[in-house]
């Protein structure tokens, strides 16, 4: 399997132009040289198979020969959460990256412990590239705009097709028990180390936000996204599944 990297530029024609950190990894940390083949993904579900014809000091160019485009996963998976310091949060994104979440919103909370500024948000973007490189994936998880816990129930307020739910480990309903089908999104807010406050959880239930829990145990930030993610990325494969299964059975006819 060819390295891949991610391609911010346009292409023109069958040229592609790898340009900054990207063309810096590629021609000075992975000696990359013309002749080269590497795979170039641009986020949106587009990758490329490309041979390097020119090398810069700042650039690479490279003509395309292959194209391959993957459709959306459906119901998009978003999480709105608080998020932890350090490495904590390093892990936090690359794990919800690789388990396949779509969005992440960075969540300000009454009860945070780390504050999602515009730096903390540039920073989470370069993980995110990062991460998706390491786990093959073609999509980037978009990183939304920090938001606070009314703006955030605004933004979903009256959507049709989409499931709004609120991790809370004293729920009665597991996630595990929730059905995706029919839904266009799928968000779940999780909260900081202490939880949401009363003021953020009666909002929650007023807006009529669905409350679920994913074990028995109190979880930390990063592990109760990484369980809720891997809950609902299994749901949603399993959705594929069946409506690949259906077009099967309807070509048969």
């Amino acid at each position: 399997m060819a390295h891949r990297f991610h391609l911010t530029s346009p292409i023109h024609g069958d040229i592609a132009t790898l340009i900054d950190e990207e063309a810096h990894h590629a021609l000075h940390v992975m000696r990359f040289s013309v002749g080269d083949n590497l795979v170039l993904f641009d986020g949106n579900g587009n990758e490329y198979l490309g041979s390097i014809q020119e090398t810069g000091k700042k650039h690479i160019r490279l003509r395309i020969s292959e194209k391959r485009v993957l459709p959306p996963s459906v119901p998009r998976l978003l999480i709105a959460t608080a998020l932890p310091k350090g490495d904590r949060q390093k892990t936090l994104i690359e794990k919800t990256v690789e388990i396949g979440f779509d969005e992440l919103i960075p969540l300000a909370t009454q009860r945070a412990v780390s504050v999602p500024n515009e730096n903390v948000v540039d920073r989470i973007r370069k993980n995110v590239v990062e991460a998706t490189k390491q786990c093959e994936r073609s999509f980037l998880m978009k990183i939304g705009s920090p938001l606070d816990v009314p703006r955030l129930i605004d933004g979903y307020r009256g959507q049709t097709g989409t499931l709004c739910l609120l991790a809370d480990p004293h729920a009665e309903t597991r996630l595990s028990d929730v059905e995706l089908s029919d839904m266009e999104n799928v968000v779940i807010a999780v909260g900081p180390e202490g939880g949401f406050s009363p003021a953020e959880q009666e909002a929650f239930s007023a807006a009529q936000w669905n409350s679920v829990r994913m074990g028995s145990t109190i979880l930390r930030v990063e592990t109760a996204a990484i369980y809720a993610g891997v809950i609902l990325s299994a749901k949603r494969d399993q959705l594929e599944i069946a409506r690949r299964d259906v077009k099967l059975d309807q070509g048969k006819d």
